[in-house]
Parts: structure tokens; C-alpha cells; sequence
């Protein structure tokens, strides 16, 4: 279970990572 929790905590940054980057873009 630790593994996973790892893993979409993992998969999260990097959405937000894209999605900051995406908008950073635009501002």
C-alpha cells in the first residue's frame, strides 16, 4: 500500500508540475 501511495503521490507532482508549467506559459 506504501508503494502505491508513493507512486500516485509521485504521479501528482508531476500533473501539477505540467499543469503549473502549461500556465506558466500563458501568464
Amino acid at each position: 500500500m506504501g508503494r502505491k501511495n508513493k507512486y500516485s503521490k509521485e504521479l501528482k507532482l508531476s500533473i501539477v508540475k505540467r499543469y503549473l508549467e502549461g500556465e506558466g506559459s500563458t501568464i
